[in-house]
C-alpha cells in the first residue's frame, strides 16, 4: 500500500486536519471535531450545526448519492451523502465534500484557496443540501 505523504503527515490527514481549522473559524461552536472512533467507525471527521461531515481530496465511490457540484477556481466541490462503508451501513447519513483539486495534491494549497473562495455563506449552502434529502 501506498501512502501519500506530506511532511510526516498523510496527505488526507493534513488536508483533514487542515479544513477542520477552517470551519472552527467559521463556526465557532456549532463546529465540533469527531472522535477517532466516529471517523473510523462512522465516516465523519466533523460535526457542524449537528451534520455529520466528512471532508476528501479522494472521489467516494460506495454508499454514496450525489446531491450536487460547486466549481471554484482551482477546485470542484462535489457534495453527496454517503450511508455507510465497506463494512456496515451508518446509523444516519454523512455529509461527503469531495474536493477534486486542479492545483495540484499540496493540501495546505487547497485550503488557501478554499479559504479565499469560500465563505460561511458557501458552506450553509452545502449544508441546507443535507437537511433537504435527509
Amino acid at each position: 500500500m501506498n501512502i501519500l505523504l506530506y511532511g510526516t503527515q498523510p496527505i488526507g490527514k493534513a488536508f483533514e486536519d487542515s479544513m477542520g481549522y477552517l470551519l472552527k473559524h467559521l463556526y465557532g461552536e456549532d463546529y465540533l471535531r469527531a472522535t477517532e472512533s466516529q471517523d473510523q467507525k462512522e465516516g465523519t471527521d466533523f460535526f457542524i450545526c449537528g451534520i455529520r461531515v466528512d471532508v476528501t481530496m479522494k472521489p467516494v465511490k460506495n454508499k454514496v448519492k450525489y446531491l450536487d457540484s460547486f466549481v471554484i477556481p482551482g477546485c470542484t466541490i462535489h457534495v453527496q451523502l454517503r450511508y455507510g462503508n465497506r463494512r456496515h451501513d451508518f446509523k444516519e447519513p454523512v455529509l461527503v465534500m469531495y474536493f477534486e483539486s486542479f492545483i495540484g495534491p499540496d493540501p495546505y494549497d487547497l485550503v488557501d484557496l478554499i479559504e479565499a473562495e469560500c465563505d460561511k455563506e458557501f458552506f450553509d449552502q452545502i449544508l441546507s443540501l443535507y437537511r433537504k434529502h435527509v
